[in-house]
Formats: C-alpha cells, sequence, structure tokens
C-alpha cells in the first residue's frame, strides 16, 4: 500500500482536546494526535494559495469525500516504528505483568484473576527464541495550570478563573501516515508537509501550546498498518486500529457492535466506548455528540 507518512517531533506541549474531560474549566487531550487535526493543519495551509470550498472538485477530492484519509498519529516506539492502539482482549495474571495472554484467542478458565493491560499502545514483532513480543507504550503527559483574569495587571477576588491543562508533554515523537485512493494526491499533499518546518496543532497556541517539527515525510511504496505474526487460529479476530462510527440501519442509532457491517454476530467481544464530537468555529457551535466504539476492541467471529 502506498502511504505519506511522516513523523511529529514535538516541541511544546500539544492539547488535542477530547470530550469528557470533567471540570468545565479543564481540558483534556488524546493520548494520540486525531487524524482530524492533521486534516485541519492542511487545509489552513492549501487554503493560503488554493480555493478552500465545497464546491471545488479538488478541495472535495483531497479534503471532504474520503478520498484521502488522514490517520490518526500514534506514539514512536524506541525502534522507531509507529505503534498502535492495545487490544483490549489482552490480560495478565494480577500482581504481574507478564505474560500477557490474548483472551481473545484463549480464552481463560481457571480460577486466576486477570486484570487488563496498563498501557495504551503497542508495538508487536515475532522472535526466533522467544515467539511473540511486545513493546508496551505510554505517552508521557504535561500538566498546566493557567490563570485568567480581567486585568492582568492585578489580582481582584472573584474575577480570576483557573484552567487545567493535560497535555502531550514535548521531547517524544508521534508517528503518522496519509492514504489516497488516487497516488497522485499524496505528491500533492506532500508539498503542504515540508520536512524540517515547524507547524501548530492543537488549541491553546498563544499560551504554549501546539508547535511540533515536521520530520521524516516520505511517500512509501510498501507501507503496511500491520503485518499479522504468531499461528493462526480458528477464529476470525478483527482489532479496531481507530474509532469506529457503526450506525444501525434499523433505528439509526450508533450502536458499539459491527453487526451492521459485518452481517452477523460475534462470538465474543472485547469492547470500550467513548463520546466523540467536535466543534465548528465558522458557526461558532458544537457539533452533535455520538458513542462511538474505541480503538484498541476486539470481535471474534467463527472462520465462516
Amino acid at each position: 500500500m502506498k502511504a505519506l507518512t511522516f513523523r511529529l517531533y514535538l516541541l511544546e506541549p500539544v492539547l488535542a482536546t477530547r470530550l469528557g474531560g470533567g471540570d468545565p474549566n479543564s481540558a483534556v487531550g488524546f493520548d494520540f494526535i486525531p487524524g482530524s487535526t492533521i486534516r485541519g493543519m492542511v487545509i489552513g495551509r492549501y487554503a493560503r494559495q488554493h480555493t478552500a470550498e465545497a464546491a471545488d472538485a479538488a478541495f472535495r477530492r483531497l479534503f471532504l469525500d474520503g478520498s484521502v484519509r488522514f490517520l490518526n498519529v500514534y506514539p514512536q516506539a524506541a525502534t522507531g516504528q509507529r505503534t498502535l492502539p492495545l487490544p483490549l482482549s489482552w490480560r495478565v495474571e494480577k500482581d504481574t505483568t507478564d505474560p500477557i495472554c490474548d483472551f481473545a484467542v484463549e480464552p481463560q478458565q481457571d480460577g486466576r484473576q486477570w486484570q487488563q493491560v496498563g498501557s495504551s499502545f503497542c508495538l508487536l514483532w515475532e522472535s526466533e527464541d522467544d515467539g511473540c513480543k511486545a513493546e508496551l507504550y505510554n505517552p508521557a503527559w504535561h500538566v498546566g495550570i493557567h490563570t485568567a483574569r480581567e486585568d492582568r495587571q492585578k489580582v481582584t477576588k472573584g474575577e480570576s478563573t483557573v484552567f487545567r491543562y493535560e497535555a502531550l508533554a514535548p521531547e517524544q515523537a508521534f508517528c503518522g501516515a496519509i492514504l489516497a485512493d488516487q497516488d497522485d494526491d499524496l505528491e500533492i499533499l506532500k508539498q503542504w508537509l515540508p520536512e524540517g518546518e515547524i507547524v501548530s496543532l492543537g488549541g491553546s497556541h498563544l499560551a504554549g501550546y501546539g508547535q511540533v517539527c515536521l520530520e521524516q515525510v516520505e511517500i512509501r511504496e510498501d507501507w503496511q498498518e500491520y503485518e499479522p505474526i504468531g499461528d493462526d487460529t480458528d477464529r476470525i479476530i478483527v482489532t479496531l486500529l481507530s474509532d469506529a462510527l457503526v450506525r444501525d440501519p434499523r433505528t439509526g442509532a450508533y450502536v458499539a457492535t459491527l453487526e451492521p457491517v459485518l452481517g452477523c454476530a460475534h462470538e465474543r467481544a472485547f469492547v470500550r466506548v467513548r463520546t466523540v464530537g467536535g466543534f465548528n468555529r465558522k458557526w461558532n457551535l458544537p457539533l452533535p455528540q455520538t458513542q462511538a466504539i474505541q480503538a484498541g476492541s476486539v470481535f471474534v467471529y467463527p472462520a465462516d
């Protein structure tokens, strides 16, 4: 698969705010950089020299109709490779860290106490001596406290507001990829991601957030999101590598199953959901909020 890949090195904390941060005076970011954030940054740069309207055919193809996919930007492993969301079916025995057992492959019924693996991302590989191995990764966080006052020159009781931001910490790297139906579109997009340039992502730029450096921008001919390892099983296992919005055609509601997409029910599943939404700056209004199946969710199906 052909893809435009790149690395982001964080020079400042990056705040890509997610919903459900709790206190209205606080903001909690994702533990990755959403693909929509990259898409918005590229649109801003594209609009400086081109027509950025829905009626424009080139703009629609590049950014609106799904011909181009901006994948989420996930943390970089120590080996320099892109990590992926950790499967929610992974378990370790209580009070231990290894070995990891995948309940999607081998459900355990032996009475031992199990707990979920306490990491967000992983990198898998196969060792000739030890079989399947995994590097677990959690990104580093920056917690900032900010005070807003009507008059910056004096402190008046009752006129100050304290904000708490949880953002991705600087001095760490994240790897992203862009896919396109037409290979020429990747060449077009590459010019808006110049290597070595500093760009701003996320929110609160004036408060010292958002600056990242674009590195290792290249078009790869043989890129793959993931290469399967290990032995075959007698089941089909589907693991989500990004959040999924699945709507039931009968009710119109968003559901936490892939049955409307695949046409069959799962045998077992390991699922989390989260609320997703956004904000339209043109209208100055929030976008509708919906329930998405969270990345890392695992569904198991019979082989037939």
